[in-house]
């Protein structure tokens, strides 16, 4: 949201679901994660587009989601952030988050359980058992 701060934009979803009893403390600890931190107080017109990539990231882990879509979520990210982000993502889904992500970025292939390659709009391969995921 371009009129919030870092901060605020961490907790607008858990301003409106009530879900989390200190919403503040867990916005914080979600900007630390995705290091952004220093971002708590800025608009994003303040920011580059990988740290409001990284506030957006923030902000869909807030309420604890069960599912996360994740379209090309480094893309925007220096090396450091890309890794970064991607280990937050297998660190969620082995705390119970199902996390579907799309990526072009192969050397992160290796974060997935399940790989689908797509080729042309159709599958093209699947890697790993998609019944375990």
């Amino acid at each position: 949201m371009p009129y919030l701060t870092g901060l605020e934009n961490v907790l607008l979803p858990m301003k409106y679901s009530k879900k989390v009893e200190n919403p503040e403390g867990r916005a914080r600890e979600l900007l630390k994660l995705v290091n952004a931190e220093h971002l708590a107080d800025k608009l994003p017109e303040h920011m580059s587009g990988g740290e409001m990539q990284r506030i957006a990231i923030a902000r869909a882990l807030a309420n604890r989601p069960r599912y996360l879509f994740a379209d090309e979520p480094t893309a925007n990210l220096d090396w450091e952030n890309k890794v970064r982000i991607w280990e937050l993502l297998k660190r969620v889904n082995e705390e119970g988050v199902t996390v579907i992500a799309a990526t072009h970025e192969r050397e992160f292939f290796r974060f997935a359980d399940v790989l689908i390659l797509l080729r042309d709009g159709e599958v093209h391969e699947v890697k790993g058992n998609p019944r375990k995921a």
